[in-house]
């Protein structure tokens, strides 16, 4: 995702001044290519042109602040552009919200200010992802651990909040036991019985499905209605 209103706003605010600059048509193609110099210098952003898109009228230069790996900037990416209106004062547009640019370091400051936010964000992500893989390492060896002791064949699949345990019970059967990374060290002391469990009753031909979905057409038996003479 791109930066959001909020940020993008705060930025407004604190890097751009009240009144925009006039900047005489002699002296706009060496603004810009000084400005896209600097601006090429950040980590974080690109000034690369919008694919399939026109510049609109006024436009001067235009650059992401990129967020994605992609070759190509993204809808995810956030996209800005200094525009010259009729008078010759110099605005930028982006995230549905407009700035009058006081100067050039105005646009460096607040183009800085996006791309470290990015890189705050893609630290904060990779270290998080890192915890994880550390944390499902872990995981991963206290169910070897059990599956030596208790003897069954298995493989893990894991999403962003969830661990899957997929346990062979033959050669065409297996159960999934679907473990949230929270509960985990609370469940394991009690996964061994379950799957012992689970193995016993497939072995005397017992067959257990869990669905989940809409159970409102399902006409229950309710147990406290149950009478027994």
């Amino acid at each position: 995702m791109g930066l959001s209103y909020a940020t993008v706003n705060k930025f407004y605010r604190e890097n751009f001044s009240p009144r925009p600059m006039v900047l005489q048509e002699a002296k706009r193609c060496t603004w810009v290519e000084h400005l896209k110099a600097q601006l090429q210098r950040i980590e974080g952003i690109d000034c690369s042109p919008p694919r399939y898109e026109r510049w609109q009228n006024g436009a001067m230069l235009g650059f992401w602040v990129v967020e994605s790996c992609a070759q190509y900037c993204s809808y995810h990416d956030s996209y800005f552009r200094l525009v010259i209106d009729q008078a010759d004062q110099v605005f930028i547009t982006g995230s549905e919200m407009t700035a009058p640019v006081g100067s050039e370091a105005e646009v460096v400051a607040f183009a800085r200010a996006c791309g470290d936010r990015v890189q705050r964000r893609h630290a904060q992500q990779h270290k998080r992802e890192k915890v994880k893989h550390l944390k499902a390492q872990a995981m991963t060896a206290q169910i070897k651990q059990l599956a030596n002791a208790e003897q069954f064949d298995f493989y893990i699949e894991s999403s962003a909040a969830k661990l899957k345990l997929v346990i062979r019970l033959s050669a065409h059967d297996h159960v999934h036991i679907v473990i949230p990374f929270k509960r985990f060290q609370d469940a394991m002391p009690k996964l061994g019985e379950a799957i012992r469990a689970v193995q016993e009753q497939y072995a005397s031909g017992i067959r257990l499905q869990v669905k989940s979905g809409q159970t409102a057409a399902i006409n229950w038996i309710e147990h406290q209605r149950v009478h027994t003479y």
